[in-house]
């Protein structure tokens, strides 16, 4: 009788697997000298050390994580009615059937999934997700999940001709309809006259930057005497209304912004800055609710603000809209900035100086403030209207450019070589992805919540946030990652990551970095429970004991079954002794001179356990078979 003692490497810490030829889960032993085994020789398992790196079975709907991009709530005093953004469900594995991964190929898998539904415009595909190991060890310790702001941006950026569509009508989109103007090289200009019908268009490329990000209008080539214009910021509506052919949310009502039958005023606009057609007065307008119009309490309209009242406008305490059909001041460019849910407009004179149209002011009343910058309209871009005049047709906008965020991937959701067909709304912002899914609903439940309700009978108003500046420059809202169903942070049916993430608490909340590259790193609180249902066995490879895989239906090297659920460990440095030894005969009638061991761990389905790391060592014991 004797031990066979085989190891994959000579050192019991944890290095990595990739470093060697010997794996952890597959390796062979070469002997210096021939080893004998008695005839009618038999072997058992004595012994096994291994490094379980942890593995978990991800099936389709299995594990969930919402990500939130917004207002840090204080429990007990804040709700999300005092939010402008909502945790958006994150599915970490999608796919047929059940899929056994290592720690490292989960991290990926985590990394992918939270890119895939980070939709704010300063994140998006921003993500990391690493492993996190002990630095003396490199035992599993859990995950670091890292999201990265980027505040660098594309400047004075023009889209090209291609990305110009259509502000309003579906038809002219999908190229049933002729369009009624034409854009090149950054000028928008009318070409034909329709009693009734606004000529529009948005610039689909990529969204302004809201990190310091700005767009600019030049207005000088208006007929302002003859003809209204208005330019804006708006999200991009993808599917039409009921009616099939307004591409305007659902759940929006038009004909709210002046007394003009002859120009439509079904269009939306986010952020709209404007010129009555009537008066050619200068107005500015954006897309909120109003609870107070009568039989359109669940919708959303065009309603004006008033700038006069804004103490940071430069038309503060005027008695009058600045009259933009005399224009006396001479203004020629509308110029607008965005800072995180923040936007200001100014006015600019061909000098290049400019004045502030409207600007967040804390002190004024609700109705002289622009709306936040919520999760309905974070990918902001560019709009152009000029109205139609019989007899005056021509009249153009040059749009100078943008700040646009230069880390997004072809965000333009149409197929913008002319077929006019959609892609993947994933492509797109987070409305585009409620479209895609039939779920707009939820869209419109943020846009209804108090501080979007802009009637004079609704004073609730929340601190519309812009960039913090200590210790760094960065968006001054929080991130939270929601691992178990919150009451706080909801929707949030189904989270149940919290395990496999190594986090304890419902919500991992943080709104600040101290970081000088912008980065908010959430680390694993314990040990990921990551047990696999998986069994695990060893073979020896290169010798004739004779055991039958069922499950196979087929012959095997299997020498030993390893247990893995014995309540006590489950990942890291593990230890098994069989209390019982199984002998194998190996079928020699004749003393047996081998010259090597080879070694492996596999599951049921005869595949390598991967998942091992670091030293494996296994003890063989060898005899004669008793008579």
């Amino acid at each position: 009788m004797s031990l066979v003692i085989a190891s994959n490497q000579v050192s019991d810490s944890i290095s990595d697997t990739n470093s060697s030829i010997f794996k952890p889960w597959s390796f062979r032993n070469d002997l210096s000298s021939t080893y004998t085994i008695p005839s009618n020789g038999q072997v058992a398992l004595q012994s096994v050390k291994y490094n379980l790196d942890g593995t978990i079975d991800l099936a389709n709907d299995g594990q969930v994580l919402y990500q939130y991009t917004g207002e840090i709530l204080d429990d007990g005093t804040d709700t999300m009615d005092d939010s402008t953004a909502v945790p958006i469900r994150t599915e970490l594995f999608e796919g047929d059937g059940i899929e056994e991964v290592s720690v490292d190929q989960l991290a990926e898998k985590i990394e992918l999934a939270i890119n895939k539904k980070v939709y704010h415009p300063m994140l998006k595909d921003l993500a990391e997700v690493d492993v996190k190991r002990k630095p003396a060890t490199n035992e599993f310790e859990g995950f670091n999940i890292v999201y990265k702001t980027n505040d660098d941006v594309l400047t004075n950026v023009v889209p090209a001709d291609k990305y110009a569509i259509d502000g309003l009508y579906n038809d002219q989109r999908i190229g049933t309809d002729a369009e009624l103007w034409t854009y090149s090289s950054g000028v928008f200009s009318t070409t034909s006259f329709i009693d009734g019908e606004i000529q529009s268009i948005i610039l689909v490329d990529k969204p302004v930057s809201l990190y310091n990000g700005s767009m600019e209008f030049d207005i000088s080539a208006v007929d302002t005497v003859a003809n209204a214009f208005g330019v804006g910021s708006t999200r991009l509506v993808l599917f039409s209304d009921s009616a099939g052919d307004h591409c305007v949310p659902e759940y929006f009502v038009g004909d709210t912004l002046w007394n003009d039958a002859s120009q439509s005023q079904d269009m939306m606009c986010d952020f709209f800055v404007y010129t009555d057609p009537s008066s050619k007065l200068l107005r500015v307008a954006h897309a909120v609710a109003d609870s107070s119009d009568a039989g359109f309490e669940r919708t959303i309209r065009m309603k004006e603000v008033d700038y006069l009242s804004n103490t940071t406008s430069h038309f503060n305490g005027d008695a009058t809209k600045y009259d933009m059909g005399t224009n006396t001041d001479a203004y020629t460019k509308i110029k607008m900035d965005f800072n995180n849910q923040q936007v200001k407009i100014s006015l600019v004179k061909a000098d290049l100086t400019e004045v502030v149209l409207i600007d967040y002011d804390s002190t004024a009343p609700k109705g002289a403030n622009l709306k936040p910058v919520n999760q309905s309209c974070w990918d902001l871009l560019p709009y152009m209207w000029l109205e139609t005049v019989e007899g005056s047709t021509t009249n153009s906008i040059t749009f100078d450019g943008m700040n646009q965020c230069s880390w997004l991937q072809d965000y333009a959701p149409y197929d913008v070589s002319g077929v006019g067909g959609k892609v993947d709304v994933l492509k797109g912002s987070w409305y585009n992805l409620l479209e895609g899914q039939g779920e707009t609903e939820i869209s419109q439940n943020l846009e209804l919540r108090p501080w979007n309700d802009y009637s004079s009978l609704v004073s609730k108003e929340i601190t519309i946030k812009g960039l913090a500046t200590s210790p760094f420059k960065f968006l001054d809202i929080g991130s939270v990652l929601i691992v178990k169903q919150s009451d706080l942070y909801s929707p949030s049916i189904g989270a149940n990551s919290g395990e496999i993430l190594g986090f304890d608490d419902q919500t991992i909340e943080q709104n600040n970095t101290t970081t000088a590259d912008l980065t908010r790193t959430f680390a694993s609180t314990t040990i990921p429970q990551l047990l696999s249902t998986k069994t695990m066995f060893v073979r020896l490879d290169n010798f004739t004991q004779t055991t039958t895989n069922a499950f196979q239906g087929n012959r095997s090297s299997i020498i030993a079954h390893l247990p893995r659920f014995d309540g006590q460990i489950q990942t890291g440095r593990i230890y098994h002794e069989p209390k019982n030894l199984i002998f194998l005969d190996l079928h020699n009638s004749e003393p047996l001179k081998v010259n090597s061991f080879d070694i492996s761990f596999c599951y049921s389905n005869e595949q390598y356990v991967q998942a091992l790391t670091g030293q494996s060592v296994v003890v063989l014991y060898f005899r004669a078979k008793p008579e």
